[in-house]
């Protein structure tokens, strides 16, 4: 069993008291910056030290030949703080003594040292290899330590026999089938928000493969006995060979990314104090702040060394598949090589791929266009070859200008299939950033939340990805899609939303106007201009409106629809939101946000179709409203007396009423209703939320102990919709999921809920009681707040209400808090929207003051605005003691 190298406290450790010196200063050298290939070397030089000197204690004079052979990481020179390292005893005959090895080994135990160790013939370690691909890879790194060099040398040569009469294509499926093995469990974006540094796409495990495959062709030799000064990868990275295999302009990037990975490794396993290849979220700030980051100007230190880490994995990532695609073409037969088409006279498409037509093809950018206005016509991609040539030449393709570039960028944009795609492999190759040098910037930018798990680009390509692939879904999103005038507005205005992300995150949409505009003015598209920067201005409009105000007040719609200078705009606002929320991270989207973004949508398209006025929109509204309600009260008839359907609807008001429940929903609201009525609670499950109504009567904090009542049993509040009778009867709907789940509540939770609202309507018990048993039982559970989360309170005017929208880390028992908070201040709660996301609340409060009218006084505003900012720290700080 391999045992690693103590780290924590050298000094502490068995280890002999120079070896713990020489590890206590590679640690420092560490920690002052030292290289990651530097560290690496030296602690691979004080294993071979110790072990050649055990060596010559024990195994000198054994009397038959055998050699001491580093395999794996150590064969490789590339040892961590935690690393597994093994050890393997070349022995020249199976009956070699074992007496003298076990000896050694046992010094090695002696002195702290456990190695993952083995002993073996020449031929049980190709027999090894023939039998066993893990095996085999490890042996292609065995590196001569000490002993008989002789032996070492048959070794190395029956090693180069046996890659000789190795068959390349199935070493090559097999490596290659790794990869995606390795790929598919730890992840195979290069930009995962917790990469393995290790085994995730872009790894280090990805350069070993490169290693790997180069000397099992043997392509480069074996390392087994000869000496170097390097790592194994560094020599790989600096060799002839390698150079003529891909385009040398790969190697230096590819050499620079090892050597970053490799130092962030180090402290990773010294931070774990061993084996640790998981970047959490977590400690990732922890660990740029050990590596020297520090904040610069708006970018944070976890920020930048992030964008080094990203940076570093796409390099690895894009020699890799370089390697691995060269290594194909190389054993295809050449009659395969021969087939294929000429297409817009300088390529050739052959298999779904698009080649140059000559090897010394040096693209300008018109050209870089209309391959991919070929690939997007012809649904193919670029082939290897293609991109080599772009990488080679990034220098000779010029920033978009000029009518020709214009034309030709909107002609591929428009194309039928694929922009997504052939725009992800122009960013992957670097290409993109020289277009659009706007672009450069967004190239591995990460905004470190949980809630933005894409970096910058990446995050732009799904979305323009989520556009296009709604030109087959059969949704009211595909259909607007499919009749959007232009797709190049669409897609310009994606490609450019986040334009300016990098320089500012706070109003980024108001300075990626500016930005975008020079972009256009230098592609000569005036006539979509307008749509394309009113777009990215308001990119976030739909979806703040829609999941923070109350859709069924008129107010919310007249304000909306006036944005907009025709219906075109919000159809592709409508596409551009909903694939903008589904490139955030796989949670943001769901089937109730879809459901608000149509409901606001099919309102504001019906005030804009037919011209209404703003006082025209209010009559429509409440024609609609009473015409529903009669709707309604016939329906109710069948059950009730007509009037007492009516009175309920009337003594409600409230419009919103009749669009939040069905006339079913009603009918048993006002079987619920009576003189000496309790609390009652109706629990309806959907997909995966469950929607609770709660009916009561209206009291000082009433709200505040739903949301405390709710919170005490786990149910996380997505929406809130507030609606009190005139003679004091409240009907509240919640949409909730459980906490753990993310999904519905379970029926032994429903049941709680109402007895514990029932509870404390009585005065049987209360929500402080409540929420202590709650933060016991999911005291370990509480996760640190990102310290980029927003912190704040805006008011915003409303003829009839004044609205506060709350900004806060998602905290426990925070709902409950503020509305008590609200309560306190004397403020009515009239309508409620709640939003968690995974980086925090922004939840809106329509309320009045208890004389029933808005809040104006900016005095107040300011006391209420300090009042909550108060209880958010206090709650903060309260989570801090909790979690201590």
């Amino acid at each position: 069993m391999p045992i690693r190298l103590p780290s924590a406290d050298p000094s502490s450790s068995k280890l002999p008291a120079p070896m713990a010196t020489q590890l206590t200063s590679i640690i420092h050298q560490h920690r002052r910056g030292a290289r990651g290939t530097t560290t690496s070397l030296h602690l691979a030089r004080m294993l071979d030290g110790f072990l050649i000197k055990a060596h010559r204690a024990h195994l000198d004079k054994a009397g038959p030949p055998l050699a001491i052979i580093a395999v794996g990481g150590y064969g490789r020179k590339e040892l961590s703080f935690g690393s597994d390292t093994d050890v393997m005893v070349l022995v020249k005959r199976v009956s070699t003594d074992r007496i003298p090895i076990l000896q050694f080994l046992h010094a090695l135990l002696d002195a702290g040292l456990q190695l993952g160790h083995s002993v073996r013939t020449i031929n049980q370690c190709i027999e090894l290899a023939e039998e066993d691909f893990t095996s085999r890879v490890s042996l292609l790194e065995s590196r001569f330590i000490c002993g008989n060099r002789p032996l070492a040398q048959t070794f190395e040569r029956a090693l180069r026999n046996f890659i000789a009469a190795t068959d390349p294509h199935n070493f090559l499926d097999q490596l290659t089938n790794s990869i995606r093995a390795r790929h598919e469990k730890y992840g195979t974006s290069t930009t995962l928000l917790e990469p393995s540094i290790k085994n995730s796409a872009g790894g280090l495990r990805d350069l070993h493969a490169v290693l790997w495959l180069m000397r099992g062709l043997g392509k480069v030799a074996l390392h087994t006995v000869r000496r170097s000064d390097g790592t194994a990868l560094q020599e790989l990275l600096r060799s002839r060979a390698l150079r003529q295999w891909v385009d040398p302009k790969l190697l230096p990037p590819a050499a620079r990314a090892f050597d970053v990975l490799l130092r962030t490794r180090h402290e990773m396993h010294l931070r774990a104090q061993g084996l640790h290849d998981a970047l959490e979220f977590s400690s990732q700030r922890s660990i740029a702040e050990a590596l020297g980051y520090r904040r610069r100007g708006e970018r944070t230190s976890v920020e930048l060394f992030m964008q080094d880490y990203y940076v570093a994995a796409r390099a690895i990532d894009r020699l890799t598949q370089r390697v691995f695609h060269r290594a194909q073409d190389s054993l295809l037969p050449a009659r395969k090589l021969a087939a294929g088409s000429v297409v817009e006279q300088s390529f050739i498409l052959r298999d779904g791929a698009l080649y140059p037509r000559t090897a010394r093809w040096k693209p300008t950018s018109a050209d870089v266009l209309r391959a991919a206005i070929a690939c997007t016509t012809h649904g193919a991609t670029f082939s290897a070859s293609l991109e080599d040539q772009m990488g080679r030449h990034l220098e000779s393709l010029k920033p978009l200008n000029g009518e020709e570039h214009g034309n030709l960028f909107r002609s591929f944009l428009n194309g039928p299939r694929g922009v997504a795609h052939v725009l992800k492999r122009l960013n992957a190759v670097g290409a993109l950033g020289r277009l659009i040098p706007e672009w450069q910037p967004m190239v591995a930018f990460l905004q470190h939340n949980i809630y933005h798990y894409y970096t910058a680009d990446e995050h732009t390509l799904k979305v323009i990805a989520n556009a296009e692939g709604l030109s087959s879904a059969q949704t009211s999103f595909g259909d607007v899609f499919r009749n959007v005038p232009r797709r190049d507005t669409l897609y310009l205005a994606c490609l450019l939303h986040d334009i300016a992300k990098p320089k500012r995150i706070g109003s980024h949409e108001v300075l990626g106007v500016r930005i975008a505009a020079r972009i256009l003015k230098r592609l000569q598209v005036e006539d979509i201009q307008d749509d394309v920067l009113f777009l990215i201005r308001h990119h976030l409009l739909m979806e703040q409106t829609a999941f923070r105000r109350n859709l069924g007040d008129p107010q919310t719609i007249t304000d909306f629809a006036a944005y907009f200078r025709n219906v075109h705009q919000l159809d592709y606002l409508y596409v551009l939101t909903y694939a903008d929320l589904g490139a955030v991270n796989k949670n943001v989207w769901s089937d109730w946000k879809g459901m608000l973004l149509y409901e606001l949508y099919r309102k504001t398209r019906n005030v804009l179709e037919r011209g209404l006025t703003h006082e025209e929109v209010h009559g429509m509204m409440e024609r609609e409203y009473e015409d529903a309600r009669r709707r309604i009260v016939r329906v109710l008839q069948k059950e009730y007396f007509a009037d007492d359907a009516s009175r309920h609807l009337e003594a409600v008001e409230s419009p919103a009423y009749l669009s939040v429940f069905t006339p079913e929903e009603i009918a048993e609201h006002i079987q619920r209703i009576r003189p000496a009525m309790p609390v009652s609670l109706i629990a309806k499950r959907r997909t995966n939320v469950t929607e609770l109504t709660i009916i009561g009567r209206d009291a000082p904090y009433v709200l505040s102990n739903c949301c405390g009542v709710l919170t005490a049993n786990d149910a996380n509040i997505l929406d809130a919709h507030i609606f009190t009778r005139k003679d004091g009867i409240i009907i509240d709907k919640f949409t909730v999921v459980d906490f753990s789940s993310k999904s519905t509540l379970t029926a032994d939770q429903c049941r709680s809920i109402e007895s514990e609202l029932e509870a404390v309507q009585s005065g049987r018990t209360d929500i402080e009681h409540l929420l202590r048993r709650h933060r016991i039982r999911w005291k370990r559970r509480t996760a640190h707040h990102n310290p980029n989360v927003r912190i704040d309170v805006e008011f915003e005017d409303h003829p009839r209400f004044t609205i506060i929208d709350v900004y806060a880390p998602d905290m426990f028992g925070f709902l409950y808090r503020i509305t008590r908070t609200m309560s306190d201040l004397g403020l009515n709660i009239a309508f409620a929207k709640i939003a968690t996301r995974t980086d925090g609340i922004v939840d809106s409060f329509y309320v009045t003051d208890r004389s029933g009218r808005p809040v104006n006084d900016p005095l107040r505003r300011e006391r209420i605005r300090e009042r909550l900012l108060t209880t958010i720290r206090e709650l903060m700080q309260h989570r801090v003691q909790v979690e201590q």
